[in-house]
C-alpha cells in the first residue's frame, strides 16, 4: 500500500470516528437517563448517585429487627458496606465507630454486611472484635448491594436527613475524611 493510500484510509477512519463521536453527543444517550434527568429537577430519581434518592432498602439487624431506610428520613444516614473478610473494612471499623460516638445523637449510622458473600457468625464475632455499636443490617440476598452499585467494598455513603445521597466514598476512608462527611452532613440537616 503505498503513501498516499495509507493517508487517505487514515483520514477516512478518522472522520468516521469524528462522525461518531458527534452522533453519540447529539443523540445524548438512553431515554431511561433523560427520564432520570427530568426527575432531578422535580422528583427526584432512586439511584446511587449524588444528587439522587438513596435507594430504598428493607434488611434485618442482627437482633432480627427490620430497618427501612424510608423509616430514617429526619437525620442524616450513613451506611457502610463491609464484610468480615474485608482487610480495609477491618482497619476503617475502629474510627467508623469513633465518629459514630461522636455523631450518633444527630447521624444514624448502619453496617450493611454483605451475608451473602460473608459468614453470619464471622461477621457477629468481626462486630464484637471491633467493639461497634451502631446496628449492622444483613444483604443476604445481595439486592441492596446491587441497588447501591456496591462492587467493592468498604463503600460508605452520606444520606442526608431528606433521602438524598450527598456523599460516596469507595474504598477504605480514615477518621478524617470520615469526620468531613459527618460535618457537612450536619450542617445541611440544620442541627
Amino acid at each position: 500500500m503505498n503513501r498516499t493510500m495509507k493517508l487517505v484510509l487514515g483520514g477516512a477512519v478518522i472522520a468516521l470516528l469524528a462522525v461518531a463521536a458527534y452522533l453519540s453527543n447529539q443523540q445524548g444517550s438512553t431515554g431511561e437517563e433523560s427520564k432520570e434527568t427530568e426527575n432531578k429537577a422535580g422528583d427526584v430519581a432512586e439511584m446511587p448517585v449524588v444528587g439522587y434518592r438513596a435507594p430504598a432498602f428493607e434488611l434485618q439487624t442482627f437482633d432480627g429487627q427490620t430497618v427501612k431506610l424510608s423509616d430514617l428520613k429526619g437525620k442524616p444516614v450513613v451506611l457502610n458496606f463491609w464484610a468480615s473478610w474485608c482487610g480495609p473494612c477491618r482497619d476503617e471499623m475502629p474510627d467508623l465507630e469513633t465518629v459514630h460516638k461522636q455523631y450518633g445523637d444527630r447521624v444514624q449510622f448502619y453496617g450493611i454486611n454483605l451475608t451473602s458473600q460473608d459468614n453470619l457468625d464471622k461477621a457477629k464475632a468481626f462486630m464484637k472484635e471491633m467493639g461497634v455499636s451502631f446496628p449492622s443490617l444483613m444483604d443476604a440476598d445481595e439486592k441492596t448491594a446491587k441497588a447501591y452499585r456496591t462492587f467493592s467494598i468498604p463503600m460508605t455513603y452520606g444520606i442526608d436527613q431528606n433521602g438524598i445521597v450527598s456523599e460516596i466514598h469507595k474504598g477504605q476512608i480514615n477518621k478524617v475524611v470520615m469526620d468531613g462527611m459527618l460535618q457537612r452532613l450536619v450542617a445541611n440537616s440544620g442541627q
